[in-house]
């Protein structure tokens, strides 16, 4: 049941993203490692 709560809230999350960027966004992965700079371009 937790598990379908989170996946609820990020759903709502997710949708407030595409609202503020007129739906020019791009889902990754998660990963522990921060992605910046160079790190970006791997992906």
């Amino acid at each position: 049941m937790l598990d379908k709560i989170k996946i609820i809230e990020e759903v709502k999350w997710i949708n407030k993203i595409l609202d503020h960027t007129s739906g020019k966004l791009a889902v990754i992965e998660w990963t522990k490692e921060d992605l910046c700079g160079d790190k970006l371009y791997q992906i």
